[in-house]
């Protein structure tokens, strides 16, 4: 079986495993002719409360992202399915000619977007994603957002990452980026405090919808 989906079976979570059967509850309740919200009354409540609230918010913001980013690579001809876990390693599988292209999607109502990328591919050995999808959200209207999509394979986020985080590491005596996997590298391993890779929109603006970037790599 592939390293990569050897690792997004792996990551299956109890709260995907929740989600799944409530689902399935609601559609049993359907067909039997039931009354659904009966079913899930236990769920909407947890989820009405504070936090928990939030995190739904953020929650369908991915899946925004997600859904319509599938929803464009349809138009290339192209299959896709959503992974599922909270610690996968990338969110969709592409698939045309008996060919996998690996995603990764961000997506984000600020003009930036967190990345974690040298927090989490500090070694060239880390299974990476083949591309990024970045998807930023904005209000058209009150009631109508707008998504633009932003398409990069993972090596060319990794030189503009790179060359955006380079000056912070500088004082550390990084010179490269590849100095900036060593010293990030070793701050993992050895449990010390890290931050948070971002990459602004402006940075990325060229690769707006570059979807022809995985269709050309499934064909």
């Amino acid at each position: 079986m592939d390293l990569k989906l050897k690792t997004y079976f792996c990551s299956l979570t109890k709260d995907h495993l929740l989600r799944f059967y409530v689902r399935l509850r609601i559609i049993i309740a359907i067909t039997l002719g039931g009354d659904p919200v009966a079913y899930t009354k236990r769920h909407r409540d947890i989820f009405n409360k504070g936090e928990y609230l939030e995190k739904e918010k953020i929650y369908f913001l991915g899946r925004t992202g997600e859904y319509g980013t599938i929803a464009k690579l349809y138009r290339y001809g192209i299959d896709a399915f959503l992974t599922n876990g909270n610690r996968k390693a990338f969110d969709i599988i592409a698939t045309k000619n008996h060919k996998n292209a690996y995603i990764q999607v961000k997506t984000s109502k600020e003009q930036s977007f967190p990345t974690r990328f040298f927090q989490k591919y500090y070694d060239n050995e880390i299974p990476s994603p083949d591309f990024w999808v970045f998807v930023y959200s904005f209000p058209e209207t009150n009631w109508v957002y707008k998504e633009r999509y932003f398409i990069l394979a993972h090596e060319e986020l990794k030189q503009i990452q790179g060359q955006f985080v380079l000056p912070y590491f500088k004082k550390e005596g990084a010179s490269t980026i590849e100095d900036v996997m060593r010293i990030e590298k070793d701050k993992i391993l050895n449990k010390k405090p890290v931050g948070v890779d971002k990459i602004p929109l402006n940075l990325i603006s060229s690769y707006e919808d570059r979807f022809d970037k995985i269709w050309n790599f499934l064909n």
